[in-house]
C-alpha cells in the first residue's frame, strides 16, 4: 500500500482562523535602556479577521521580544526616555476581551 493511502484525508481542506491584518502603521519612536539594549516602539490599528472594529495598541520590539500595550498614554510620544522603558518593563497587558474565567 502506498504511504499516501494510509494518511486521514479528513481535514484535506485548510482550518480557517482570524488572522490579524495591520491596518495603519502609526508614528514610531527608538530609544535604548541603561544596558544598551534597543528598542523601537510603534503605535499601530490593528483589526482582526474576523471584521471587528480596528483597535489601537503600542508594540514595543527588540531582536528578541515583542510586547503589545492596549492601554498607553495618548501622549507615550512626548514621554521621557526613562518613562516610556518603565512602560515597556511594566505588567503585561490582557488582551481587552481576555476573560478571567476561562480554564
Amino acid at each position: 500500500m502506498p504511504a499516501s493511502a494510509d494518511r486521514d484525508h479528513s481535514f484535506s481542506q485548510p482550518l480557517l482562523t482570524p488572522v490579524t491584518i495591520i491596518d495603519r502603521q502609526g508614528a514610531s519612536r527608538d530609544i535604548a535602556d541603561e544596558q544598551g539594549k534597543r528598542w523601537r516602539v510603534r503605535e499601530m490599528e490593528m483589526a482582526e479577521g474576523d471584521g471587528t472594529l480596528p483597535r489601537r495598541s503600542l508594540i514595543a520590539l527588540n531582536d528578541m521580544i515583542i510586547r503589545r500595550f492596549w492601554t498607553f498614554p495618548a501622549g507615550w510620544r512626548e514621554l521621557s526616555d526613562r518613562a516610556l522603558l518603565a512602560l515597556i518593563n511594566g505588567p503585561a497587558q490582557p488582551h481587552p476581551e481576555a476573560h478571567d474565567d476561562i480554564g
